[in-house]
């Protein structure tokens, strides 16, 4: 590499660079060649990169404390949490709700009319859609009224 170690601002500039392209393991042997020749040529070069390293070795240390168990607790009891999972549930809820009937209203209007299809297969098909509409309904509704009358969903831990 023809580059230098010089007052030289944009020279400073990339020096810095293969400096932190280094710490990063993204320099090539040439590379690595001149970041040591200017790190020896120059002590206060030096002392910038080994603080780079120590920084560099203290952030990858560092971990994210965990919220204690009471701090959870305390915001969940709180009504703006409830309320706003609360809220887009039933939005999303009814969303999908609106969505999935209209799709299935096109799609059995557009086969129920169809022609080439023959009327057995038709009699078939809406009878199959319509047990598995009434079992869904059926699980939904117990699922709901289980949650209504679960004992243990206001205990706290």
């Amino acid at each position: 590499m023809n580059t230098r170690h010089s007052g030289d601002q944009s020279n400073q500039q990339r020096i810095r660079e293969l400096m932190m392209a280094q710490l990063d393991g993204e320099t090539t042997p040439e590379q690595d060649a001149d970041v040591a020749l200017w790190i020896r040529a120059d002590p206060a070069l030096q002392k910038e990169f080994e603080q780079m390293k120590a920084l560099k070795t203290l952030t990858r240390q560092q971990r994210p404390d965990d919220l204690p168990a009471e701090k959870w607790d305390q915001y969940w009891l709180g009504i703006y949490p409830r309320l706003e999972r609360g809220v887009g549930w039933v939005l999303m809820s009814i969303g999908a709700l609106v969505l999935i009937l209209f799709g299935s209203w096109e799609v059995a209007r557009e086969w129920i009319l169809s022609p080439d299809i023959p009327l057995w297969i038709k009699a078939a098909g809406i009878s199959f859609w319509s047990g598995l509409t009434i079992l869904l309904i059926s699980v939904v509704r117990e699922k709901w009224f289980l949650h209504k009358q679960e004992r243990y969903k206001d205990i706290q831990r």
